[in-house]
Parts: structure tokens; sequence; C-alpha cells
């Protein structure tokens, strides 16, 4: 493909993303599409040295998503916050990016809160957090400290009962269902897949990472995001999130191949 080639393609990306990925419908076309256009993004990042214009344009895509989304009443709001005593997982540049809208002056502060969190959750895995019911260490008197940068896992965690998440999300709880509106499901597995393949095909790594273990890393370097998007992997030794290498299933696989034939 030739630069004019590469060109119209770029433009009709954005043209077929622009209103958001598509709620309830698993268009491979679509997710293909913004996989190459945050792919371009995350390249527009090495060089401003910021993961910024990657997040700011994925979390603006997806709330165009949510607004075009059949309406459901949902129970999801700022300080509602009983989904945020459980396991999180981020992506490198999400935690980067939630880094990033800590002001200075708060830095110390956060860091002390996310070591304090770190040392009880250490490396516990999804199943062993799950009645542990341990506070994010983002919250402050019961609302979240970084809600406009919060990653897509938290973005996606909606429910249509506050009640049922209150029974779900309680000390000792076993699993439970919650309502969620049919189409989340596909519009969390698009996007994941869209920046997980953006990410691998940039030569950075697909997979999440743990959200405390991962802050703590990157609140532990002043220079955490310059040295990522240098290409050093400053989450080496973070703890992963099982399961979150979306392409390990040949379906996704198959929509990678696809994006960058």
């Amino acid at each position: 493909m030739n630069r004019a080639e590469r060109r119209r393609q770029a433009r009709e990306d954005r043209e077929r993303i622009a209103r958001g990925l598509e709620a309830g419908r698993a268009d491979g076309r679509e997710v293909i599409a913004l996989m190459r256009v945050l792919h371009d993004l995350i390249e527009e990042a090495r060089d401003a040295g910021t993961v910024a214009p990657v997040m700011q344009f994925l979390h603006a895509n997806m709330r165009s998503a949510e607004r075009l989304a059949p309406n459901h009443l949902l129970a999801c709001r700022r300080g509602c916050a009983f989904c945020c005593h459980t396991f999180v997982s981020a992506r490198a540049p999400e935690l980067l990016f939630v880094k990033g809208a800590i002001p200075g002056r708060d830095r110390a502060a956060a860091a002390a809160a996310v070591e304090e969190a770190w040392r009880v959750t250490g490396t516990l895995g999804p199943g062993a957090r799950g009645g542990l019911a341990r506070a994010c260490p983002m919250l402050r008197d019961g609302a979240c400290n970084v809600y406009a940068a919060r990653p897509m896992t938290c973005r996606m965690a909606v429910s249509q009962s506050a009640e049922a998440c209150g029974r779900a999300f309680a000390p000792g709880a076993g699993p439970m269902q919650i309502p969620v509106p049919d189409h989340y499901p596909t519009l969390r597995r698009g996007y994941s897949i869209a920046l997980a393949g953006a990410l691998r095909r940039a030569g950075f790594p697909a997979w999440s990472y743990e959200f405390n273990a991962g802050m703590r890393t990157a609140l532990a370097r002043p220079d955490a995001e310059k040295a990522w998007l240098a290409g050093e992997d400053v989450f080496a030794d973070v703890q992963r999130d099982p399961g979150s290498d979306p392409f390990t299933l040949p379906s996704n696989l198959r929509l990678y191949d696809d994006a960058f034939a």
C-alpha cells in the first residue's frame, strides 16, 4: 500500500468509527478500523512523549458509542463506588493516563494510598479478590478522584441496579448476577480488542496489568510515560491480568491480521 492509499484508508477508518462502535453489533470492520486509528495515534504519542492523544480519542469515541446505544436506565454515576472494590486491570497507556490526571501536588498522597492498597491486594488475582472488597486507592470520600481518566474496565462496568451491585461487591460475597444491558459486553470486547491490537502492532505488550500494582510502578517513576513510549518495558514485573491478551483467540487474531495485512 503506497502513501496515498494509506492516507485514504486512514480517512475512511476515521469516518467509519466517527460515531463510536455500534452497540450490540459485533462488526469486525469497525473494530479493525478503530484498531488502525489507535495505532496511528500511538505513533503520534511516541513523537509527542505522551499517551494523551490515544486515550483522549479512545474515551471520546467510547462516549459517542454510549450516547447512541439503546436507551437503558443505568444506575451508574460518579459517587456510586460498589464496583470500585474489586479486581481491576488496565493496559499500560491507561495506567499512564491515570497517573497524568493526578495533579503534581497530590502525587505523593496518591502513591501512599496505592502502596497501602497494594500491600493488601499484593499478587491476588480476580478470584481471590472477589470477596475482599478492598477499595480502589483512587477513591476519595466515595468518589473516583480520576473519574475523567478512569480506565476502560471502569467505564464499561455498568449496571441497571445499584442494589444488586451493593450485594455483589459486599465483603465475602460470592458470585452474583448483575443486570447489564446486552450491548455493553459487545462494546467492551470491541474496544478492548482494538486497543490491544494497536499496542501489539506498535510493538507494545497487549495485555492488561492489575491496577494497584501498575499504578504503584507508574507513580514510582517520574519518567515512566516517556520511558514506556521510548520502548522500555516499564511494567515488565507487574502482575498481569490472566486472559487479558485477546489474541490467544483465533477469531481475534484474524481481526488483527486483517487490520494490518
